[in-house]
């Protein structure tokens, strides 16, 4: 019998950012891996009439109660180059009570609800649960440091431009099941993937499927946050055991699970990031590399970032290969320059100072099949970062990570080959590479790397199969099913904790105290103090 691995989500909007990538990841599971994918959310009329209900319920707005949610998902992993967050690098102490009110910038709607919950005293003894909530969340956009904000604007500048879509295509194999219409005995061998975040929204659906396997996605420190805040008195330490000695996790990146002080650990490869469609263009190669003019390739839009990069890519060129001290040029090598990426700020590169060594050519923002014929029929070797990187090599070609500012003066600056790029770290700054596990190369050693055909052989071929296993959607659909075949936290074992299962208790307990509770989901319950 094919396996059964459905994505679960309760939310009144449609899901967006970076809660889209197990979705989008689950519609190409490749046949061979024999198994059928479901994602699970309420329909679009659903999520409209529950919409409208909200809006009816919180009109008028009192002068006490003021603090209606927004209607911004800020889950949705979409920043401007020098808008910048930090909020990926938060950790969580467990000194006490968990102090989240560094850490309540929303990530879903549900966050939102969250914070909100602390805002009413409540009758009910059942609301003791969320008391200890700050009811005054400050967006921390604007807080973090100049350095945190440079390194995750551009982590996420790639995924800013990324449009995704939930509109099922002809070879879609995600099949939609809304949920308020769900049977949810069809899936009592089913492994569930949900954001942890969202734990106890499924939980109350699932609870008989004692057999049914769960694997918690965490996309970011926050929605951790989210989880522990919504039980009474969470034991840490306990449930992150529990997660890791079932090897159930997932995460969005390795960030997410080192930011843990209470033990968490990273179980092998048990990362699924931002993934992408394989390249196109594979049998449009270049036929042969010409060390007369090598061609560079920079992917990526034109900030003031990626300015910088290549300035500092065209001084080192220039550095080896343009005129010596006595004026004399080294006819060595000439370079074609190709910038795959448009913006305002291109106007501001000095074209001139590196004529007649370094020839610019600007094909523009390329997306999709043009893209990838135009980097693999002329191309030898790429530079970019985060995504950008990911798609470059993707298309064969040896592709590498600059950091994104300078090295001191009596250093040389050092460039990492994207095959080496394995804790799924694609963008850094300088001081920040001595704490990677990277090997990193002098522009010397880069173009005599590429040179040789031996090493130029293997580096193409280290960032192409990387990039296909790591970030294409059939590399990670693969290791999807691989994950969710060997996790072992099942339902009655996650409902043997007492923590989660005290939130459950909670639920029912709500339910029997009145009548028009009776039937009520855990989402009823977690909004249940923001009704007049």
């Amino acid at each position: 019998m094919r396996k059964k691995i459905v994505y679960f989500i309760e939310t009144g909007k449609e899901i967006s950012g970076v809660q889209t990538i197990i979705p989008d990841i689950l519609r190409k599971m490749p046949e061979e891996c024999d198994a059928e994918t479901y994602y699970i959310n309420l329909s679009e009329e659903a999520r409209a009439a529950m919409e409208a209900e909200k809006i009816a319920e919180e009109m008028p707005v009192s002068a006490e109660d003021d603090t209606i949610p927004s209607d911004e998902n800020t889950a949705d992993m979409t920043d401007e180059d020098d808008a910048g967050t930090s909020d990926e690098q938060d950790v969580i102490s467990v000194e006490g009570e968990t102090d989240a009110s560094a850490e309540d910038e929303t990530v879903s709607e549900e966050e939102n609800d969250e914070e909100n919950l602390a805002d009413n005293e409540t009758e009910n003894e059942n609301d003791t649960l969320f008391d200890h909530l700050d009811d005054n969340a400050e967006d921390q956009n604007e807080e973090t440091s100049e350095t945190d904000n440079k390194t995750v604007e551009e982590l996420l500048e790639d995924e800013a431009e990324e449009e995704t879509s939930n509109d099922e295509s002809e070879e879609d194999t995600l099949k939609f099941v809304p949920l308020e219409s769900c049977d949810f005995s069809e899936f009592e061998d089913a492994t569930f993937i949900v954001p942890i975040n969202y734990l106890f929204f499924l939980l109350p659906y699932i609870a008989e499927l004692k057999g049914a396997k769960i694997c918690p996605y965490v996309y970011d420190a926050r929605c951790v946050t989210s989880f522990f805040r919504q039980m009474q008195r969470p034991k840490y330490r306990e449930i992150a055991e529990l997660l890791n000695s079932t090897g159930s996790c997932m995460f969005v990146n390795k960030d997410n699970a080192t930011g843990w002080d209470y033990g968490l650990d990273q179980y092998g490869e048990c990362v699924i990031p931002v993934s992408t469609d394989l390249c196109t263009a594979m049998d449009k190669k270049k036929a042969e590399f010409s060390p007369e003019v090598i061609n560079i390739g920079w992917v990526g839009a034109i900030s003031k970032t990626a300015l910088d990069c290549i300035n500092r890519i065209c001084d080192d060129l220039y550095t080896m290969y343009g005129e010596d001290e006595e004026g004399n040029k080294r006819d060595v090598h000439m370079f074609d320059f190709h910038i795959m990426g448009i913006g305002a700020i291109m106007g501001q590169i000095n074209f001139r100072k590196y004529s007649p060594l370094i020839r610019f050519i600007i094909p523009g923002d390329l997306k999709d099949n043009d893209f990838d014929e135009y980097v693999c029929s002329n191309i030898d070797i790429a530079f970019g970062y985060n995504m950008n990187a990911v798609l470059a090599a993707l298309c064969g070609i040896p592709t590498l990570i600059p950091a994104i500012d300078d090295t001191p003066a009596l250093a040389k600056r050092t460039y990492v080959y994207f095959g080496d790029a394995t804790n799924y770290t694609l963008c850094w700054k300088k001081n920040e590479l001595r704490n990677i596990p990277y090997q990193d190369y002098t522009m010397e050693e880069v173009i005599a790397r590429l040179n040789d055909p031996q090493t130029r052989e293997y580096d193409t071929a280290r960032c192409y199969e990387y990039a296909v296993s790591h970030y294409s959607y059939e590399g990670n659909a693969k290791r999807i099913a691989e994950y969710t075949e060997q996790s072992a936290l099942t339902v009655e074992r996650i409902l043997e904790n007492e923590s989660i299962a005290g939130v459950l208790q909670l639920l029912d307990d709500y339910r029997a105290s009145a009548e028009e509770n009776a039937n009520a989901t855990y989402y009823d319950y977690f909004n249940r103090n923001k009704k007049s």
